[in-house]
């Protein structure tokens, strides 16, 4: 089935989130822990751990990293979350390959979307440091849709906005159930992009209809699958 329309998710997909972190926590260590620079690797080892790839929230990761880091005279729940959407977002990096590729679907006449989990404010700050949002047809934050993946309204909502039925339509995402599961069941066709492990078909179902390990592998597989295109 062609792919008329390509969806990508943004964090850890279109947005290098692991390189991103390593940056906010350069910024945050020298910020409140400048007299601990001896534990830098424990701090950032703690805090990869209880952020959970951005699965947990601010207001829950604050009081995880007070206790477990025993953090002496930490700032207010408030100053943190303020310092994280103030310094995360402008820490933001591409993937790899990521211009060649919009620029190369673009060129094919693909409608291009985006559907990412998260508060309005901050996923807005880091599409536009990454100059993306041009490439667009529809891009949708769930911070202001109203619901969030793997709810299938997002994903069809999307769709309408493309104009192209869900058969025609690719989901590009690395979660295995926010992504993968959630656009599957809206009834596209899923890409999981793989970054950590196997598939799993005891916890997840039937595995992805195409799994790549890179932006550069979407491309080759869409030239494969598209040998008209050109």
């Amino acid at each position: 089935m062609s792919a008329q329309a390509i969806i990508f998710d943004l964090d850890e997909t279109l947005s290098d989130r692991r390189t991103a972190i390593n940056r906010f926590l350069e910024l945050w260590i020298a910020r409140y822990f400048e007299d601990r620079l001896h534990e830098t690797e424990h701090l950032c080892s703690v805090f990869r751990r209880l952020d959970d790839n951005g699965y947990r929230l601010r207001e829950e990761l604050y009081p995880l990293l007070v206790e477990e880091l025993d953090w002496k005279s930490p700032p207010s729940k408030e100053e943190f979350i303020a310092f994280w959407r103030e310094h995360f977002p402008k820490c933001i990096e591409p993937m790899a390959h990521l211009y060649e590729m919009l620029d190369y679907l673009q060129l094919r006449g693909v409608k291009l979307g985006l559907i990412t989990n998260g508060p309005e404010h901050i996923q807005r700050r880091k599409i536009d440091s990454l100059g993306i949002g041009h490439y667009f047809r529809s891009l949708l934050i769930s911070g202001t849709f109203g619901v969030h993946k793997p709810d299938a309204r997002i994903f069809l909502h999307s769709l309408e906005e493309l104009d192209v039925a869900p058969e025609h339509a690719w989901y590009v995402g690395d979660h295995p159930v926010n992504d993968v599961v959630g656009s599957r069941d809206a009834g596209l066709i899923p890409v999981w992009l793989e970054r950590d492990g196997r598939w799993s078909e005891e916890k997840h179902g039937a595995s992805p209809v195409h799994t790549v390990q890179s932006l550069q592998e979407l491309m080759e597989l869409y030239e494969r699958l598209h040998p008209h295109s050109r």
